[in-house]
């Protein structure tokens, strides 16, 4: 994955402020990319076993399914 990071303001943001709140919501953003990954990570001593969580994330996906069938 390339480093994307934005080093000067786009021309597309008006002002200063609007950038930041980019910047702010881009930070974000990864953060939470990274702590879903950490939940896997070798490093990680509590960490998630990714077959397990794909099982209960698929029968979460199914529950759902059937609730939005059921409503129509």
């Amino acid at each position: 994955m390339e480093n994307e990071h934005i080093t000067q303001m786009p021309s597309q943001f008006s002002d200063k402020e609007q950038f930041k709140q980019q910047l702010i919501a881009e930070a974000m953003g990864l953060s939470q990319q990274l702590d879903i990954l950490w939940r896997f990570h070798p490093n990680n001593p509590k960490r998630a076993d990714v077959a397990s969580e794909y099982k209960v994330m698929e029968g979460h996906l199914k529950s759902v399914k059937e609730d939005l069938a059921r409503i129509g």
